[in-house]
């Protein structure tokens, strides 16, 4: 029983955190258009299977933050009802 619990505090732990901003996500500008003096480091994309699109935004701020960005562009949001998506263009500025 002890390892049952174990394991599915595991998972729900494992899961969850995908979807906090790390500390390096948290320094990340949105911009509302493409950023001047910016380059493009790449698309991401941010899913959320639970109805948040707020984590799934948190996701796609994480993914680009791994690529080495500074900032992104929300390029579209799609609620799907229980699965939300969340795609941006990741970009470094200087």
């Amino acid at each position: 029983m002890k390892v049952m619990f174990f394991l599915l505090l595991t998972l729900m732990v494992g899961c969850s955190t995908s979807h906090q901003l790390n500390e390096n996500s948290k320094k990340i500008e949105v911009y509302s258009s493409k950023p001047q003096d910016c380059v493009v480091v790449g698309k991401v994309k941010g899913v959320h299977k639970e109805g948040s699109m707020d984590m799934a935004r948190n996701q796609a701020m994480n993914k680009a933050s791994d690529l080495g960005a500074n900032g992104v562009v929300i390029d579209q949001e799609i609620p799907n009802g229980m699965k939300n998506e969340v795609f941006a263009t990741a970009y470094k500025c200087d």
